[in-house]
């Protein structure tokens, strides 16, 4: 895919589709439109994280992405059950974990049950053996880690590494917030 060795790549990991209450589409050919529109604007990776995952949705994208070159991976905007009202974090795996995806949703929300903490996620993930990726979502937003938790309630996660070795991203952080957080850990 990457035949010139090291090069700038355009990248979006937290994006929605039809299949999320979220996106709003009129049209007739979502599938097409979607990757013409990642393709257009120079994505060459980027990850469906909905808050349910549609499988079929998925691998119909796929699809059409490989012919345009662009890296689909599939993912989920998971609430876990920390803050005052939840937190969104995004989950993002490899291509081939399509199949574990809907496992891995249902043993974090199951059916009626409230969703699990981050660590509980984190340890579940860990104990399943997989890799991913974790990125905290719109941290300055409604359900977001600044708005949702004070920094003292966030020190557990920096006593576990999570900020070192599982969190890989804070998504639309702020420099003033950024700088707090730096703060916060090195006390």
């Amino acid at each position: 895919m990457f035949t010139n060795g090291n090069e700038w790549l355009r990248v979006d990991l937290h994006l929605h589709t039809v299949s999320d209450s979220e996106f709003k589409y009129n049209r007739n050919s979502f599938e097409e439109d979607y990757i013409n529109a990642l393709d257009k604007a120079d994505i060459k990776i980027a990850t469906i994280t909905n808050h349910k995952f549609n499988k079929k949705e998925f691998l119909q994208l796929n699809s059409l992405a490989k012919e345009k070159n662009i890296w689909l991976l599939p993912g989920v905007e998971l609430e876990v059950r920390d803050g005052r009202s939840g937190l969104h974090a995004l989950f993002i795996f490899y291509e081939n974990e399509v199949d574990y995806l809907e496992y891995f949703i249902s043993n974090c929300y199951g059916f009626g049950r409230k969703s699990k903490s981050l660590d509980e996620v984190i340890s579940f993930l860990d104990q399943e053996k997989k890799e991913y990726i974790l990125i905290l979502a719109h941290v300055e937003n409604s359900k977001g880690l600044f708005k949702e938790l004070k920094p003292a309630n966030y020190q557990y996660w920096i006593e576990q590494d999570f900020f070192r070795n599982k969190i890989l991203a804070l998504q639309d952080a702020s420099k003033g917030n950024i700088k707090k957080f730096e703060n916060e850990i090195k006390k």
